[in-house]
């Protein structure tokens, strides 16, 4: 049967493909193949191949015999398969892989890794490959670490996913990937099913090894399990084209499509301005081929939106990929939509219209700025009190009394600083000989400058009216100074220094105690670009949050000290290190950074409220596309679905917003693309592309004009819509080196960083906060910012949503009890330091679902071991906190807000917490932290929550107490000792 399936081979060399094959491999007898001329190609199996361990890996493939690859997930080498080929077949300019594939005991929508074909450099990689988390075939092309040149550039490999969850076990399909100077296609079935551009600097350079299946069966971070057949293996060193690849396909004549059961209609599309703004190019994929394997013509009309038309034109292409551009400069200023429809070529071809939207803007068209101070807020004050110069807010005052920088921080009524602020170059402090108050954006600034024999430093310290005070220092030499060091210390009450945090986010693992208790000093590198740079530093009530966008002007070479926290006897002082070795300054350097004092507004106790699913539906999703607050963009049904969410208009909807993604199918997109994109990933990569609702593009809203566009959409949809209550996902700063809006940054070696975006979305964030409290002002803002509580942006809030965080790390220890501990909770989770009620996502059935999916069936049953245990504890620490829950993936909160209703627990009760004295309610033992104690005030006394994470159960003696009743229970209690 191979001797005529060889026969095939030499058919398809000679008349399908233009190009020869560099290796095919059939697998009927072993694992070795035909190479170029008809010479062999040994492969090498990863076991000691015997005749009969042979017949266990070669079995009835889709012709003649196919290999087995893959893992049974058992011990020992015989359990894997793996087959090695001579790298120096391949070519990392050009190539195409195309083979059968089966998985044997697997499908596409299991939650496990699935290597393929893994080729790889030195520092190379190519894979086809199934992503544990993704139900499709993915194929990535790159770079497995960062070089020096592309630091800073994302991803350091880009991939696509052909979606495929119906694929089922026990089916053959075919597979081709195809690159090309980075153009990176896959297929399946023949048809193009996803593809991408991998950028040159990222491109592999280098292929050293070659195997069928994965190399290193150790190396995914969990064990591979899973069998697949491969057959009919092809590799070429140039990339084939689309009818090759079809051709190659159909010649098989297995699993053929009956083509009229399948609508024409467009499968992908980008559409997207060139970078010099000359052309907006537009590139689309249709679903397949005519009846003859040849491209439909696709009608493309172009007219004004909702207008009349521009231009008719008639698209052709050999295959499934269209491309067609319009000179931007033909098209005057408006709304355009595109209209793709295919010409249909036979009686059965059923063809489907699509649309796409872009706009044309014009300069003169711009939104006015909105400059007035909405609710909790007033304007910025300036007082002149003897030979103080101060700014006053809401909720902060800043004084300046002679020095460069402020003398004291108030929050509230309470002093932060146990001496004034201070810059100092080569350990002598800057002291001020002019101080100034002038007018600035959303509030006033104080403008101080020092004179000193060799330079002259001037300070500009604009503080807006939530209080976030933004320095400028700059630096001018008179001539051609030496500088050994420079820095800026603050130096903090002990009263106000006992807790910090470095905002460092988990979303898989847990990676450690990143906030909490400051008993030690915490340096950081503001440099690497993991986690913000940023600090804070309080207490449970308030604090001073530092941060800055950049490094620039720093002169240091101890980047890990890039800021130091140390805490002492006298309060903590918090360093922020400027020049830390000696340099010749000979032109004016500016550092700049940012300092707001917390909270930023009244925290008001409302619990009731903030009942998710109860009294309040925070999460409501109402678009077609992503975060594109257009009213043409919300679902057809939206009115039923506002109507079936808010229970017929009994709880208010916060409808669905995002923070640093929007949709690339927006109108505004199209146009804007180079300007409003957050650089990496580059421009044009997009995320979730197989789920079109999804799909989104990075945006720095540091791009004026996105602000511009979204605002004009958002003010839209809440006059037309009625959209009175917002949630706002993703909200945190991003890092973004895309110079056309202003971001990125050069150190003084001349490297490149990326910017962390903090000003731009603090002013998206201001903007929408505005124009719905202008609109709405009771209407309620939430913001999901996820372990990452930025003041300059979460102050445009009225509630945090935090948590899906440590999932994977919940999904294999069914608890969080190595991440939760008194002083991390304390320092991450409260929210009052900010003025904010926080509610947590927990993700237990999220994480067995996404990471453990053979848990969740007895998760949802509640026959995992401890399951109840592990709720209570999570629980447990939220109430002992008063901090919230929203219910979900597995948690209810329905009995416990039962007994605070029962108990006669006000929404507005007071809190009385273990770490505060003078409660009603106090410990006396154990001294342990793990064991606490709060309460709350209710009709009859108090609620008292007792939370104990230790590891055994212990003996709590309460203070305060006359009589106790178990809440859960209503059974009395003797004495005023707890088990």
């Amino acid at each position: 049967m191979k001797k005529s399936l060889l026969i095939i081979f030499v058919s398809l060399a000679t008349t399908i493909f233009c190009a020869e094959p560099v290796l095919y491999l059939s697998f009927d007898q072993d694992f070795n193949g035909r190479g170029a001329d008809g010479r062999s190609v040994t492969g090498k199996h990863c076991q000691n191949i015997t005749m009969e361990s042979l017949r266990t890996l070669l079995l009835e493939g889709l012709k003649g015999n196919a290999v087995k690859i893959g893992s049974q997930g058992a011990a020992g080498l015989m359990d894997k398969s793996n087959i090695s080929y001579p790298a120096e077949l391949l070519s990392v300019e050009s190539g195409t892989l195309a083979f059968w594939m089966k998985p044997m005991d697997w499908n596409f929508k299991d939650a496990k890794f699935h290597i393929i074909c893994e080729i790889t450099g030195p520092n190379d990689w190519l894979l086809i490959y199934k992503y544990k988390d993704f139900t499709g075939l993915s194929f990535l092309m790159g770079r497995k670490k960062h070089t020096a040149e592309s630091a800073g550039t994302g991803m350091p490999y880009i991939l696509a996913t052909a979606t495929c969850p119906d694929w089922p076990t026990g089916e053959f399909r075919h597979i081709a990937a195809t690159w090309e100077n980075g153009a990176c296609r896959l297929f399946m079935n023949g048809t193009l099913a996803c593809s991408f551009e991998v950028p040159e600097l990222i491109r592999p350079v280098q292929f050293t090894k070659f195997f069928l299946g994965t190399g290193n069966f150790e190396g995914w971070g969990a064990p591979l399990k899973g069998e697949t057949l491969i057959d009919e293996f092809y590799l070429f060193k140039q990339a084939l084209s689309a009818p090759e690849i079809e051709k190659m396909f159909a010649s098989y004549a297995y699993g053929e499509v009956d083509k009229s059961t399948i609508p024409v209609a467009v499968k992908s599309s980008r559409l997207m301005a060139d970078e010099d703004g000359e052309n907006m190019n537009l590139d689309f994929i249709l679903s397949r081929t005519t009846k003859d394997s040849k491209g439909f013509p696709v009608e493309c009309l172009l007219r004004f939106f909702e207008g009349k038309t521009v231009r008719k034109e008639l698209l052709h292409s050999e295959a499934t990929e269209y491309s067609h551009s319009y000179p931007i400069a033909s098209l005057k200023p408006g709304e355009y939509e595109l209209q793709l429809t295919p010409v249909a070529q036979d009686a059965g071809d059923k063809v489907e219209a699509y649309t796409r939207q872009f706009i044309i803007p014009n300069p003169r068209q711009r939104r006015q700025r909105d400059d007035t101070v909405p609710l909790p807020w007033k304007p910025v004050k300036f007082v002149q009190k003897n030979q103080e110069s101060i700014l006053e807010t809401l909720m902060q005052k800043t004084c300046f009394d002679g020095g460069l920088l402020p003398g004291q921080l108030f929050s509230q009524d309470k002093a932060l600083l146990r001496s004034p602020m201070e810059l100092l170059i080569d350990e002598s402090p800057i002291t001020a000989q002019a101080t100034r108050c002038v007018d600035a954006y959303d509030g006033k600034a104080i403008n101080t400058k020092a004179n000193h024999r060799d330079f002259s430093i001037s300070s500009h310290c604009r503080m807006e009216f939530d209080g976030m005070m933004w320095f400028q220092i700059t630096l001018e030499p008179r001539s051609k100074i030496p500088v050994k060091n420079a820095k800026i210390q603050i130096h903090l009450l002990p009263e106000f220094s006992t807790l910090f945090n470095t905002l460092h986010k988990d979303y898989f693992g847990f990676t450690g105690h990143f906030a909490g208790k400051l008993d030690r000093a915490i340096c950081r590198n503001h440099y690497e670009q993991r986690d913000l740079p940023a600090i804070w530093v309080g207490n449970e009530e308030r604090g001073l949050y530092y941060f800055t966008e950049t490094q620039a002007g720093r002169f240091l070479r101890n980047r890990d000290e890039t800021i130091r926290l140390a805490p002492g006897r006298e309060g903590a002082t918090l360093e922020v290190n400027l020049i830390d070795y000696p340099v010749e300054l000979e032109k004016a350097i500016t550092w700049s950074f940012g300092l707001q004092v917390t909270p930023m507004r009244p925290f008001v106790n409302d619990r009731k409220k903030w009942r998710q699913r109860s009294t309040v539906e925070i999460w409501f999703p109402w678009q077609k596309i992503h975060n594109t607050p257009y009213v043409r963009w919300a679902e057809e049904n939206i009115e039923k679905k506002r109507h079936d969410f808010s229970r017929a208009g009994k709880i208010p909807l916060c409808f669905y917003l995002a923070g640093f993604s929007a949709s690339p199918y927006s109108q505004g997109y199209p146009f804007y693309a180079h300007q409003w994109s957050q650089t990496p990933p580059a421009v044009g990569v997009f995320s979730d592309v197989s789920n079109h609702k999804w799909t989104y593009a990075y945006i720095c809203p540091a791009a004026e004009s996105y602000r511009q566009f979204y605002i004009k959409g958002l003010m839209e949809c809440m006059d037309d819509m009625k959209i009175n209550h917002l949630y706002i996902d993703n909200c945190w700063s991003q890092f973004c080196n895309n110079a056309r809006h202003g971001c990125g940054w050069k150190d003084e070696t001349g490297k490149l960083y990326a910017s962390a975006n903090v000003l731009g979305q603090r002013e998206l964030a201001k903007d929408i906060y505005r124009a719905l409290k202008r609109q709405y002002p009771e209407g309620m803002l939430v913001r999901h910012m996820s372990q990452i509580p930025e003041p300059p942006l979460i102050a445009f809030c009225d509630a945090l949503v935090d948590g899906e965080l440590f999932v994977q790390h919940v999904g294999e220890k069914e608890h969080y009890r190595e991440v939760f501990t008194p002083d991390f909770m304390r320092a991450s989770f409260l929210g009052r330091q900010f003025g904010l009620p926080s509610l947590y996502i927990p993700q237990f059935e999220r994480a067995y679902q996404l990471h453990y999916p053979a848990k969740l069936q007895p998760a949802k049953e509640g026959k995992l071991p401890n399951q109840q245990l592990n709720y209570r504890h999570f629980v447990g620490y939220f109430l002992v906190h008063d901090s919230y829950v929203w219910p979900g993936f597995g948690v209810s909160m329905k009995e416990v807000w039962k007994i605070f209703d029962d108990c006669g627990v006000a929404s507005d009760a007071a809190f009385h917490a273990y770490w505060k004295s003078g409660s009603p309610v106090s410990k006396v033992s154990p001294a342990a932290e793990g064991v606490m104690v709060s309460s709350y005030d209710c009709r009859d006394g108090q609620l008292i929550v007792i939370m104990n994470d230790l590891d055994n159960p212990a003996e709590v003696r309460l203070a305060g107490v006359s009589a106790l009743v178990d809440a859960e229970t209503n059974e009395r209690l003797s004495g005023t000792t707890v088990t």
